[in-house]
């Protein structure tokens, strides 16, 4: 099945200067050993997260902004590399990471978030016939469609999963038994057993059985340039298939008769009426509709909009495109108890003024989605500075600015963990709030995937540069959720030169895989014995030399050796001094005391079972004979600080960190 994978998303897009949309690629990656089941399996991972209201509302927000402002494949204006990153990094970490529950499943690989990355520019069969590829369909992320390219057996067109592991009816019948499952290839009114294939093959084709599968008209229209000769015969049929099934929705006379009740009913100002109707099947989603349509909101409807949201006792309220004012919220919302879920997207007359109002008022609120208002990311980084506190108990916040994986913010909490080697990348992921709930959370994710793992893949599961990102991008779980059903709210900034600027909280790994937590501070004279002094040699590893009755320390050896061969001694030297000028670390401290702090801080504790089950973890891990994970001294810890330092700017991936 080979070992090079690429896997493209696509969508209608309306082109620039068109009117009708288009399928074109919007994402695309790619991965160095991804064969067999794997794709599977991603493809399984990437729809389940397409489930989610949520992630169905960022990525049509990602469609939008991209209607009528590009050309098609290889057309002016020039489409980006990376137009939707959300989208892209759902697909990047389902084909990375899976820290499942049970470690049996439990999965880590890929180079990192950035090199992964493929521009959405780029041709389906641009990685060569040894190259299989993954498609699928993000139009409607509700009802998605997925199709296998085994461009390694020749293939150009799509096939399904079973066709791509090489069974050869299609959909198979599968025959559960009360031991193993088998397969059972129909032929005419008999069937044959057929062998070759295990239960994991059995099992990936059975989990994408039902999806739709991508036409080969699909592909042509996305590539017009590769299925040229396809194109050009069938994409007036196509258009036209298109045209002729687009029936417009005729919506029920009721629901017709509805606008001028609505309107007469604010006209005299009382809605009593409307809102006896609110209890019907489908009212309320109607009349909100109409009442969607009022801007300014008028003052008069809000009991009627109230109402209507009160019949979900959720916790979730849902104001998204409706053009309600800041003193309209507040009051909605005093008639609405235990809000925990608040959508305000799609609102120009959201300020950030109202964020802070709404935080400062709402203590039980946990999700907070704001797309397409006229908050700017400048503002929002300019809350998280100057108001920290407000976000003590949000569990999650939707805007741009966290969308992407590129963002620069206040660091709130990093996870930092150096390269095991000198061609290793650093792995970086900063948080500009957090809780406590979600921290132990994702600290268990991380760790647990390190389990399964045998000494070969130990050090590749602690060094893999998707893993922070994941854990730390998803929102804290509910009981019956899973790391496949998880809510990905938001995307952990890969920079994190705030933390290192004395920002926030620090969970460091070291090269020796050492942990610890900590803060950057100014540097004082009691941190003086943690400090490494540049060797003024490359040769010199020893950390016996000493110079100014303090240790040296080589910090050429964390580079290739062509690297450190080809930069001078002292640029190294004078680079890690001038930063212990800057900050140093102060004190160290152990899972259990890092947890103390911050319910010092006033944080809401982590619920203790998900406590205890985070110290169990890492009870195992540090048991086993690979590495005991234990906790850094103040020395290694400011070592690590430089390490850090110099890896970031002389690595042969320097160019992945730069601000």
């Amino acid at each position: 099945m080979g070992r090079l994978h690429r896997a493209f998303l696509i969508a209608k897009v309306v082109p620039h200067g068109g009117t009708q949309a288009k399928y074109r690629c919007v994402a695309a990656m790619h991965h160095h050993w991804c064969y067999g089941i794997l794709p599977l399996r991603a493809v399984r991972r990437f729809i389940t997260l397409l489930k989610k209201p949520l992630h169905q509302k960022i990525i049509h927000e990602e469609l939008r902004l991209l209607d009528g402002q590009y050309g098609r494949q290889r057309e002016e204006p020039k489409f980006p590399s990376n137009p939707c990153p959300f989208s892209s990094f759902l697909l990047i970490t389902s084909f990375n990471v899976d820290c499942s529950e049970n470690l049996e499943d439990a999965y880590v690989s890929g180079l990192g978030l950035r090199p992964s990355i493929l521009s959405a520019n780029s041709g389906i069969f641009d990685g060569g016939d040894d190259t299989d590829i993954t498609v699928i369909d993000i139009t409607n992320p509700e009802d998605p469609a997925y199709c296998f390219v085994p461009r390694i057996r020749g293939g150009y067109g799509p096939v399904s999963s079973a066709k791509y592991l090489g069974f050869t009816v299609d959909p198979p019948e599968i025959l559960f038994s009360k031991s193993t499952l088998r397969l059972r290839e129909v032929e005419g009114n008999g069937g044959i057993e057929t062998g070759g294939h295990d239960n994991s093959e059995l099992a990936a084709v059975i989990s994408l059985q039902g999806e739709r599968l991508i036409t080969l008209e699909m592909l042509a229209e996305a590539w017009k340039d590769e299925y040229l000769v396809l194109f050009l015969t069938q994409e007036g049929d196509t258009a036209e298939r298109s045209e002729s099934v687009a029936f417009p929705i005729i919506p029920p006379l009721s629901d017709l008769a509805l606008r001028p009740a609505v309107d007469y009913a604010l006209k005299c100002g009382d809605t009593g009426e409307l809102e006896k109707l609110l209890w019907l099947p489908g009212k309320a989603d109607a009349i909100f509709e109409i009442l969607k349509k009022y801007q300014p909101f008028p003052d008069n409807a809000i009991s009627l909009l109230s109402q209507g949201l009160n019949q979900v006792d959720n916790g979730h309220v849902d104001l998204s495109s409706f053009h309600v004012s800041e003193e309209q919220i507040v009051s909605i919302l005093a008639s609405i108890r235990n809000v925990e879920i608040l959508d305000l997207s799609h609102n120009p007359l959201i300020t950030i003024h109202t964020v802070r109002v709404l935080l400062g008022s709402l203590p039980m609120l946990k999700h907070l989605v704001l797309l397409n208002t006229s908050i700017t990311n400048e503002d929002l980084s300019s809350l998280f500075y100057d108001h920290p506190k407000l976000f003590y108990n949000l569990y999650s916040l939707t805007h741009p600015l966290l969308l992407t994986s590129k963002s620069k913010f206040p660091n709130a909490f990093a996870m930092i963990v150096l390269p095991n080697s000198s061609m290793s990348q650093l792995n970086v992921a900063s948080l500009p709030f957090f809780t406590p709930t979600g921290l132990v959370q994702a600290l268990t994710d991380y760790l647990r995937t390190c389990l399964n793992s045998s000494p070969s893949l130990f050090a590749t599961h602690f060094s893999s540069s998707i893993l922070p990102c994941a854990v730390l991008s998803s929102a804290p779980r509910t009981e019956t959720e899973t790391w496949s059903t998880r809510l990905v709210p938001m995307i952990a900034s890969r920079y994190a030169k705030s933390a290192i600027d004395r920002e926030g909280w620090i969970f460091g790994v070291n090269s020796d895989s050492e942990y610890g937590f900590f803060q950057v501070q100014a540097p004082d004279s009691s941190t003086s014995s943690g400090m490494d002094v540049p060797s003024s040699t490359t040769s010199s590893t020893s950390e016996g030399n000493t110079r100014n009755g303090q240790q040296q320390y080589d910090w050429q050896q964390h580079l290739p050796p062509r690297r450190a061969v080809a930069l001078a001694p002292g640029w190294i030297n004078k680079f890690v001094e001038q930063h212990q000028k800057l900050g140093r670390i102060h004190k160290v401290l152990d899972l259990k005391e890092f947890l103390a702090r911050l319910s010092s801080e006033g944080r809401t504790p982590a619920p203790e079972a998900a406590v205890q089950n985070l110290f169990a973890v890492l009870h195992k891990l540090q048991s086993r004979e690979i590495y005991n994970f234990s906790v850094m001294d103040l020395k290694k810890a400011n070592r690590f600080l430089d390490q850090y330092h110099v890896t970031r700017k002389y690595s042969p991936y320097a160019y992945y960190y730069n601000d």
